[in-house]
């Protein structure tokens, strides 16, 4: 799987390269689009060793949180934060209801904003323009449920016990072109077993 992830952008990136030193640079047109595209090649391998990385480091004894008091409202309101642009731009109504902005808890602060900024981008990439993408915190006895709730395409029953194993798309084609790099649920889900959490998809 590893293999194969890399090498589609490597291939990419080299293909166009030498295109482009076969004469077809003299075109500024097809340069700038040649150019973008191994850009944005360049920058999804970047994405993808990164989360080979994180992966790599979580499945092995070494990872460890970096634990604080974290507020959950703040958490929520940052991840959210990072994303205001890609919803403005959508036109998608992201909202955030906390039923307690004082609540508390255990965990590292930057691990878990790396989970909500990615959940919450899946809804947003998987949502049509103009939908609304809502992140609900809600306090019970000894846990918080925070819940990502999307009115996106959705994805089939069967499909649901298999989305947070690595490199697993339900959709290759429309994953690839969102930018993900099908590793990123596998890591939330390594981030809040860590935290002694559970994640659930319905």
């Amino acid at each position: 799987n590893v293999s194969h992830e890399l090498r589609t952008p490597i291939t990419s990136i080299k293909g166009f390269s030498e295109t482009l030193l076969d004469g077809a640079m003299n075109d500024r047109e097809v340069l700038k689009q040649f150019l973008t595209i191994i850009l944005d090649e360049s920058h999804r391998l970047q994405l993808l060793i990164q989360d080979l990385l994180d992966l790599s480091k979580m499945e092995n004894k070494g990872f460890s949180l970096n634990l604080s008091r974290v507020n959950v409202s703040e958490l929520l309101k940052n991840s959210i934060q990072m994303l205001k642009s890609k919803a403005l731009e959508r036109e998608i109504q992201l909202e955030l209801t906390v039923d307690d902005e004082t609540t508390i808890i255990d965990g590292d602060m930057d691990r878990l904003k790396q989970v909500f900024i990615n959940v919450i981008n899946n809804g947003l990439s998987y949502s049509p323009n103009g939908a609304k993408v809502e992140v609900k915190a809600t306090n019970y006895d000894d846990y918080v449920q925070i819940q990502i709730i999307d009115t996106g395409i959705g994805i089939e029953e069967k499909e649901l016990p298999r989305i947070f194993e690595r490199f697993y798309r339900v959709d290759k084609a429309r994953s690839r072109n969102s930018g993900g790099t099908g590793l990123g649920l596998a890591i939330v889900k390594h981030i809040i077993e860590a935290h002694e959490g559970a994640v659930q998809v319905s």
